[in-house]
């Protein structure tokens, strides 16, 4: 299905880890975001990029679940796996 293989696309750009942005604002320094069904998804700022990161992986795993609620009977478990893996952002 699209919606899984976005997800492959390798999207990262920079230094910091995927779903997550250097922002240069008043006091929160790092914007998490995710991506669900194409659509990029602001999960708030964060002052340290450690938990920019934890809420970034947190709403990935969320969406991977989603997906295998939807498409699980169609797509081999082990794709849903390799998905949680992210190895598409190194």
């Amino acid at each position: 299905p699209p919606a899984i293989n976005q997800m492959c696309k390798p999207t990262k750009k920079g230094d910091l880890p995927k779903g997550v942005q250097q922002f240069k604002g008043k006091w929160k320094e790092y914007r998490a975001y995710g991506v669900e069904f194409g659509k990029q998804v602001h999960l708030g700022y964060y002052m340290t990029l450690e938990e920019a990161v934890t809420v970034a992986k947190e709403q990935r795993v969320f969406y991977v679940d989603k997906l295998k609620s939807l498409y699980g009977d169609t797509v081999e478990s082990k794709v849903f796996e390799v998905l949680l893996e992210d190895r598409w952002s190194e």
